[in-house]
């Protein structure tokens, strides 16, 4: 519809980027969903993200503590000294894991000189957040059931239409058929829209 997606065209609007096999084969797979609009995917996607991540946090952030604290100037030291001592003991017979071989230091037992970077376990409360907004937009659509402006114009139309054709079946009196399609077309112009959607609509008094 926007002239942009489709990978073979040559304009558009994301026509400099779809020269990267992968992106224009995800382009096209897109452009063939059957239900472009269903956020369902998405929202799942999110969650298993969210779950992933909480699940993982206590190993993420082991990691991430190790990672920070070997550039430590004691563990530095202590790792240096460490290779040495096990280079003497693979050179005199011994082996990585056996008993008498030195054990490797640990970054997690020196005190940090300074403050270091925690992984910020906050960040899951903008996925939870993105969830909830895409929960209310799927919502939204299916109760809703929203059409636009010019479907309903065309509804319109076609509803006047075949109220003119019926009275004139079933009327024989001009003045009477004229003033009954002039009733009906004063309350239609007076249906406020606004009243009509979301889940407490109902009918007009």
């Amino acid at each position: 519809m926007h002239g942009g997606l489709t990978p073979t065209r040559s304009g558009g609007r994301y026509s400099s980027i779809t020269s990267r096999p992968r992106i224009a084969e995800l382009l096209a797979k897109f452009e063939s969903d059957p239900n472009p609009l269903d956020l369902a995917p998405e929202a799942i996607l999110l969650r298993a993200m969210v779950l992933d991540f909480i699940e993982r946090y206590d190993e993420m952030h082991a990691g991430l503590m190790r990672w920070q604290m070997s550039f430590d100037k004691a563990f530095a030291s202590d790792y240096s000294k460490w290779l040495r001592d096990m280079r003497r003991h693979i050179e005199g017979g011994g082996l990585p894991d056996d008993e008498g071989a030195p054990v490797i230091p640990d970054p997690l037992s020196y005190v940090p000189k300074r403050p270091v970077t925690i992984i910020d376990i906050t960040g899951v409360s903008s996925l939870v957040a993105q969830i909830g907004a895409l929960v209310d937009r799927i919502n939204k659509m299916k109760e809703d059931k929203t059409f636009s402006m010019a479907t309903i114009g065309a509804l319109y139309e076609t509803m006047a239409a075949d109220l003119v054709t019926v009275a004139q079946e079933h009327i024989d009196d001009d003045s009477r058929r004229e003033a009954l399609l002039d009733a009906v077309e004063r309350r239609w112009r007076g249906i406020q829209l606004s009243r009509l959607t979301g889940p407490r609509a109902g009918p007009q008094s």
